[in-house]
């Protein structure tokens, strides 16, 4: 006695009938008659060709044991997405033989069906494929409830993974642990078990999977991290993290793990990424400058690992090649120094001259006018000589740029130990002087480089200004003469694009401008603001700077 057919196998037999213009078999029950014809109604507005390549493209599908009989619907769906991308069929039958998991519901095989998309080429669509299965295998996900984990499953399916990483996957990841794709699953079970929804799961995927690829070894070490930063951090603020984050936190706890350890706090709402490393720090006193250029991912990796010297419960005064020799004094202002602007180079280089100084403005000019970080050494030196000797803060730059030129570029050395100051400051205007007669005649015509800064006009008090780029050389040299500074010296620097320099003038009644203040520009700071003879801006002056940084996103810190 013959056993009797399931509905997909009887289904089988009828499309296989159908293809052959065979009439259907008695055995076929009424339902999967009524199933047939139903779906021939249904897609008679097809052309009868298109209709029997459907047919012999899914009898391969319906013959896989893990692939289930689809109901009508569920069934149409799949052959409107075939026209479209007949590719389906093939992805469907290589996640069919790889899944080992039995029972998957027809609602899972829907949602594959409406996730999958037309290949990119520039992704390994099998080796998408075949992370899924992996994740299916190692029931990392809930299948039962498959709505919610519609984003899992489509952020998997777009995903980039390489196709190097193709044959691992097929083996269904053995010996996964060591492995990146361990800490995908790792950080999926976590999220699991703190209740994550699946749009949270599907942003850390997006946001995380880019370092999981990064070829380095994920062992037990970086497991412990992970499971660390579940126990203060919530799925829902994990899902948020973005990859170079989660590496950050990495870094730290590479060097001090015990800091995880003593984190008290539990984060429970999205804050910045800054405060989130300050509550970490709350047992660990370290400057802001270190948590502030860290979280900003602005460190060179010599700061890196000046930063992983002091992780290591180590004095900075220690730490190898720092740009200057460190006193305890200065690494205690160093440590206390809240300046948001100064990277971590300059900032040690600011604690050094203002445990001598103690002068903030003088230090914080002299920090902001060193050019070469190498020289800081020489410079901490001389403007310390310069300081006690009675050098005032308006003339520090002014006085860099003609040391600068003699000792560096000329290479004629001074001695200003016993130099006085009235004297230093004519040899200054007559050098800015006689620079100014020589360089003119070698003004070259070719323009300074744009900064990308539309002329800016406003009104203030009645009085309208102008805040304009120098574009030209011999405006540079025009400006410094009319405002007697040295403003002409910084050509070499406009040209190779390490400043721009831009002038606030007065508009007159009778279409002049009056010139009135230089600006230096570097990236997005204003770091100098000079008027005639280096005199400070006044306060209305001030406001139009200010009114015009904060127009064109840029920070005033002169």
């Amino acid at each position: 006695m013959n056993k009797p057919l399931n509905p997909k196998q009887q289904l089988t037999q009828v499309f296989q009938q159908f293809i052959t213009n065979e009439t259907i078999d008695c055995r076929v029950d009424a339902q999967i008659n009524r199933y047939f014809e139903g779906f021939i109604l249904l897609t008679r507005k097809e052309n009868k060709y298109l209709i029997r390549e459907f047919i012999r493209a899914s009898l391969q599908l319906l013959e896989q044991k893990r692939f289930p009989f689809l109901g009508l619907n569920v069934f149409l769906k799949l052959f409107e997405k075939w026209k479209r991308y007949p590719a389906i069929m093939g992805d469907l039958h290589y996640l069919s033989r790889g899944i080992k998991r039995k029972g998957l519901h027809e609602d899972f095989w829907y949602l594959i069906i409406r996730s999958i998309g037309a290949r990119d080429p520039h992704q390994n669509h099998k080796a998408q494929l075949a992370l899924l299965t992996c994740i299916l295998n190692k029931q990392v996900l809930d299948i039962n409830d498959v709505h919610r984990h519609h984003a899992i499953v489509t952020s998997i399916l777009e995903s980039r993974v390489p196709r190097t990483d193709l044959r691992l996957l097929k083996k269904n990841l053995k010996g996964f642990d060591e492995h990146p794709y361990g800490v995908l699953f790792h950080h999926l079970q976590h999220m699991k078990k703190g209740g994550a929804t699946g749009l949270e799961i599907s942003e850390m995927i997006i946001r995380h999977f880019g370092s999981i690829l990064k070829a380095q070894p994920f062992s037990a070490h970086y497991k412990a991290f992970i499971n660390a930063l579940y126990q203060h951090l919530p799925p829902s603020f994990m899902s948020i993290l973005y990859t170079h984050e989660v590496e950050k936190l990495y870094f730290i706890y590479g060097h001090n793990p015990s800091l995880f350890d003593r984190w008290e706090q539990k984060i429970e709402q999205n804050i910045p990424f800054f405060t989130l490393l300050k509550s970490l720090f709350q047992h660990f006193i370290v400057s802001d400058v270190w948590i502030r250029q860290f979280s900003y991912g602005t460190m060179t990796e010599q700061e890196k690992g000046w930063f992983a010297h002091i992780l290591r419960g180590n004095n900075i005064i220690t730490a190898v090649n720092l740009p200057i020799a460190l006193t305890r004094w200065a690494a205690h202002v160093f440590r206390c120094l809240e300046n948001e602007y100064l990277t971590v180079t300059r900032a040690l280089i600011y604690a050094g001259l203002e445990a001598i100084v103690e002068d903030s403005v003088y230090t914080n000019r002299v920090v902001n006018t060193i050019r070469d970080e190498s020289q800081a050494p020489f410079w901490v030196k001389t403007m310390a000589i310069l300081h006690k000797n009675g050098l005032a803060s308006a003339h520090v730059i002014e006085v860099m740029d003609y040391i600068r030129q003699k000792v560096f570029i000329d290479g004629i050395p001074l001695d200003l130990r016993k130099k006085k100051i009235h004297n230093l400051l004519n040899d200054v205007h007559n050098w800015h002087e006689q620079l100014n007669l020589e360089t003119i005649r070698r003004t070259p015509r070719k323009p300074l480089p744009d900064a990308g800064i539309k002329d800016f006009i406003i009104e203030v008090d009645d009085d309208w200004y102008e805040i304009s780029q120098i574009r030209k050389a011999v405006d540079l040299y025009l400006e410094g003469q009319h405002l007697r500074h040295c403003v002409y010296t910084y050509k070499a620097y406009c040209y190779q694009r390490r400043c721009s320099i831009f002038s606030l003038k007065e508009l007159r009644k009778n279409e002049d401008k009056l010139p009135l203040i230089t600006l230096e520009i570097r990236g997005k700071h204003i770091v100098q603001a000079k008027g005639k003879s280096n005199r400070l801006p006044t306060e209305k002056e001030r406001t139009v700077i200010q009114l015009w940084a904060k127009e064109k996103a840029l920070k005033f810190i002169a």
